[in-house]
């Protein structure tokens, strides 16, 4: 294991540096080694909310206490200085101790394919731009949470802040904003504040189609069409019901409605309704993957997505809650990667237009108009998403 600890973690003078079972003291981590507190983007501090193996980075609570009697301070606590020298180092081992086992689990694997590379490209998008007029004009109005819409407030030069999102902010991974923009809560009407940077540019949305039913037929080998409820009516309600029956059947099975939810939404009861919640749940093979999930949960503590990202929830959560946080979670990591190819694609083109927002499954690109047929080419279906051998469909509209 090599990993260089921050300084802060501990409340020392140097960061400490653990190389082949030995221990020393750095001004700065040395190149191909793993980082902790010390904010680079693949840092292991980022991650340590989800980490399978919690680490307990203070001291006894006792010690805890004592200091907060004598000092409002909460960070950078000399500890070496504080505690007697064994506590010391006893706290100095058991942070050691989780971290290797954090380190030799099939965890790193995760963080190395998926969350690191979503990390960089949320991190990596460009600061949107905001109309002035259209802002004030939206704020003097009467709308609610209007303080959401503050956050959105433009610069001189027409920018508003850039958005610092969260992957850890929720168990599945579903994106949260830390500070910035509240792009991802923001009313949907309002996001026409939005400007361009380019002389006659426009925004761009790109979104996948039909994302998580599309991951959880995946899962179990089906390849959807473009329309997965179309699809649905035809192999589960032989055509009888409408496209948006069959989609909202759909999202109950997914996100657990229940009988009486689904009953509302087919008009069907008695034998027929459980006839058609059976065939459902085998069409998408939920029970299947509940079973497993829920052996998951007994063995490990916890659930994974398909990619291995530990997912907390409670040892007595209904299976349905397991399936919908399974598909949810993996819903989350196939869309970033999507997003980090169109994104790849367009740097590999040398684009002038660049991407600004997240917003989970979608992707909002500010277009330099002479390259209106290269953003309409991104929208082409994402083939080998990795372990998918399935298209993933994706649909574009101007904001």
């Amino acid at each position: 294991m090599r990993v260089c600890i921050h300084k802060d973690v501990f409340g020392t003078p140097e960061n400490l540096l653990l190389q082949d079972g030995k221990i020393s003291w750095v001004d700065s981590p040395p190149n191909e080694v793993f980082t902790l507190g010390f904010g680079q983007p693949d840092d292991l501090m980022h991650a340590h909310l989800i980490f399978p193996k919690k680490i307990k980075f203070s001291p006894d609570e006792k010690y805890q206490k004592a200091m907060q009697m004598v000092s409002k301070q909460t960070k950078r606590i000399p500890w070496s200085l504080v505690l007697p020298k064994s506590e010391f180092v006893k706290h100095l081992q058991g942070v050691l101790d989780d971290l290797q086992v954090i380190l030799t689990s099939d965890f790193m694997e995760y963080l190395d394919s998926h969350f690191n590379p979503n990390r960089k490209l949320l991190d990596n998008l460009s600061i949107a731009h905001v109309s002035q007029a259209k802002f004030l004009t939206a704020v003097s109005g009467t709308i609610s949470n209007k303080s959401v819409l503050q956050t959105f407030h433009p610069n001189r030069l027409g920018e508003c802040q850039k958005a610092c999102y969260s992957l850890t902010g929720t168990k599945t991974g579903r994106l949260t904003i830390k500070s910035g923009p509240q792009i991802l809560t923001v009313k949907k009407n309002l996001r026409g504040i939005l400007a361009s940077r380019f002389h006659e540019g426009y925004l761009k949305q790109i979104d996948f189609t039909s994302l998580e039913p599309r991951i959880a037929l995946s899962l179990i080998g089906k390849n959807p069409p473009q329309d997965i409820y179309s699809l649905i009516n035809k192999e589960i309600f032989s055509a009888s019901v409408s496209r948006q029956t069959a989609k909202l059947a759909t999202i109950c099975l997914l996100y657990g409605g229940g009988k009486a939810r689904m009953k509302e939404i087919t008009n069907r009861k008695g034998y027929e309704l459980d006839t058609i919640i059976r065939r459902l749940d085998d069409y998408f093979g939920a029970s299947i993957i509940s079973e497993k999930l829920s052996q998951e949960l007994e063995d490990l503590g916890y659930i994974t997505n398909f990619y291995g990202r530990p997912i907390r929830v409670s040892q007595d959560a209904p299976r349905h809650v397991l399936y919908n946080n399974f598909v949810q979670s993996t819903a989350v990591d196939v869309a970033l990667e999507g997003f980090r190819r169109i994104v790849k694609k367009m740097k590999d083109n040398k684009m002038k237009s660049v991407p600004i927002f997240v917003i989970h499954d979608a992707l909002l690109i500010d277009v330099n108009p002479e390259e209106k047929e290269e953003v309409e080419r991104l929208c082409d279906p994402l083939k080998n998403i990795t372990g998918f051998e399935s298209n993933f469909y994706l649909d574009i509209e101007e904001l």
